[in-house]
């Protein structure tokens, strides 16, 4: 299936105030990805955690289900977290 057809998909709205966070992350994670400066792969680790983290964020906002763990565990974009929950 391809992502267009995939109807599990979602977007950060333009709208959002988060969009405009995320483009700079975005942003800072493109210009390092093209820099060979000293730590760059602890940079591209840390703003890869932080981009996860906000998309996670922007999803849990546009969704009706429960918050916390409970909606985490119940949720098919999340489901990978009953792994990490479980083995905690």
């Amino acid at each position: 299936m391809t992502a267009a057809g995939n109807r599990h998909e979602r977007h950060v709205k333009a709208t959002d105030p988060r969009s405009t966070l995320l483009a700079h992350v975005t942003d800072l994670l493109s210009n390092e990805v093209e820099t060979n400066a000293v730590g760059r792969s602890l940079v591209l680790d840390h703003l890869a955690r932080i981009l996860f983290v906000h998309v996670l964020r922007a999803h849990a906002e546009q969704t009706d289900r429960p918050a916390g763990w409970r909606g985490a565990l119940n949720d098919n974009v999340f489901s990978p977290l009953r792994v990490t929950k479980a083995s905690a």
